[in-house]
Formats: C-alpha cells, sequence, structure tokens
C-alpha cells in the first residue's frame, strides 16, 4: 500500500507536517493572486495533509494473508471481504459489513464454503479453516453514505 505522509512530525519553531485547513478555505479554496495581490501560498503542512487523504482513499483496498492483519484502516465505513484458499479457490468466503467509528465491524457472510470469519477486531479481519498463509484476503471499504 502507498501512503503519504503518515509519520507525525512537529519542527522545532512548532509547525506540524500535516495540518487540516481551516474551515473557510476548505469551503472557498485558496485566493488567486490579482492586480497588485500577492495570491495566498500553499503551505507544505496542508498540501501534506491533501495528499495523505488523498492516498487513503484511494489505497483502501487491501491483500493480506488468512490472519487478515491490518485489512481495515478505514473507521466509519461499508466492508466487502473476499477470500480463499491459493491452491483450492473451491474453498472461499465472500462476507459484507459495517464498521460504526473505530469499531470492530459487524460482518454478514453471504456465501462461504470451508472457510470461515475468526474473531474480528477493529484492525484485522481473520479467515479461519487453512494455514493462514494459503488464503489470500481482500478487504475494500468504502465510506458511509
Amino acid at each position: 500500500m502507498t501512503t503519504f505522509a503518515e509519520t507525525p512530525i512537529v519542527y522545532p519553531d512548532g509547525q506540524e507536517n500535516v495540518e487540516t485547513p481551516p474551515p473557510t478555505l476548505m469551503l472557498n479554496g485558496f485566493i488567486p493572486k490579482q492586480v497588485g495581490v500577492r495570491g495566498q501560498p500553499l503551505p507544505a503542512n496542508w498540501l501534506n495533509w491533501f495528499f495523505r487523504e488523498l492516498f487513503r482513499k484511494i489505497n483502501r483496498d487491501r491483500v493480506t494473508d488468512g490472519n487478515g492483519v491490518n485489512s481495515i484502516g478505514t473507521n466509519e465505513c461499508f466492508v466487502t471481504l473476499a477470500a480463499v484458499v491459493k491452491t483450492d479457490p473451491t474453498k472461499f468466503i465472500h462476507a459484507i459489513g459495517y464498521k460504526t467509528g473505530s469499531g470492530v465491524p459487524v460482518m454478514q457472510v453471504l456465501s462461504s464454503a470451508t472457510l470461515t470469519l475468526g474473531t474480528l477486531t477493529a484492525t484485522n479481519t481473520p479467515v479461519n479453516g487453512s494455514a493462514a498463509a494459503n488464503i489470500a484476503v481482500r478487504v475494500v471499504t468504502s465510506e458511509a453514505l
């Protein structure tokens, strides 16, 4: 997974590397250059925030093994899980669910053959039924409506 500016840094002068732009900027955008007036500069911390949010939205699709470690990185989202035993595609599971806040997702198995869901956590979606390394798990999350 590709990420951007996920490490929080506070510089000696107190600035942070990532800062959410103020609400007025989010509503109206940056002030363009006008006759005789310099436009508003694009601070690095706002650009870092923008690119981090963009990369997070693009990279919601995660692939892991049967342990499902860090397969859900989004809060307040719909979750779709598909898993298959790599050497025997007749062993599979397909489930959907919803994650409220940063809690544990509530999942409903739509169809399965041999594989079952393990104990879910806020970030992990384990799948049982074969050696974890032999199971491919794909989790897709999307924002709530």
